[in-house]
């Protein structure tokens, strides 16, 4: 009876560590196909496409980070290709809520953590250029402080480093001043952007600001 007990015990085990890896195997799938195509992303309606890719995903895998990040990214990256007012406001709001979602998350590495840092001042400076006059005030401060904690966690983190960089270049220029690193920073992080893994479904993305 005993011996007949531990041979259902490992068959069960067996059977959910098949599940769990078929499970695990076909996210992969999907996030490295869905982070792939955003190689060739160019209009509203190709981040829209990417967004709700990235929507269907994280539905099926709601604790997978990955999903959730780029479901935040691709909102943001949509608001600013979008048009209409009221459609960019939801989607700014939808994007805060996932991020909020995200920064929830428990067991994340200091790299990930600095990239959700990043992602969120990307965030506020999306809120920002709404309406720079209100909003600009009202965010700065959390703008600066995200990258700074983005970059204490992960100095070496492109995203950080060039998204600080045209921050503080535009607000040295409000202020009548001059980023005197923005060249030497922006350099840097491209560097360290090439030097990324194109195969891997982490943060890899880039952007130019005016």
């Amino acid at each position: 009876m005993k011996t007949m007990t531990c041979m259902y015990l490992s068959l069960f085990l067996t059977v959910a560590a098949t599940a769990v890896y078929a499970q695990e195997d076909a996210l992969n799938r999907q996030l490295t196909a869905a982070v792939a195509s955003l190689d060739s992303v160019c209009s509203a309606a190709d981040w829209q496409e990417a967004r709700n890719r990235f929507q269907r995903i994280h539905t099926v895998y709601p604790a997978d980070w990955v999903s959730c990040y780029y479901l935040a990214y691709t909102g943001i990256s949509l608001f600013f290709a979008e048009g209409d007012a009221g459609a960019k406001q939801k989607l700014i709001e939808e994007a805060g809520a996932t991020i909020d979602k995200l920064k929830r998350m428990k067991n994340l590495s200091e790299q990930i953590r600095s990239e959700i840092c990043t992602l969120n001042g990307y965030y506020y400076y999306a809120l920002m250029s709404v309406d720079p006059q209100v909003n600009g005030p009202r965010y700065t401060g959390r703008v600066v402080s995200l990258y700074a904690e983005a970059l204490r966690l992960h100095p070496q983190n492109p995203r950080a480093i060039l998204l600080n960089a045209y921050f503080q270049r535009n607000l040295s220029s409000f202020m009548g001043g001059a980023y005197a690193s923005f060249e030497s920073d922006k350099a840097r992080a491209k560097e360290l952007h090439e030097q990324e893994d194109k195969t891997s479904v982490a943060p890899r993305w880039w952007v130019e600001i005016r």
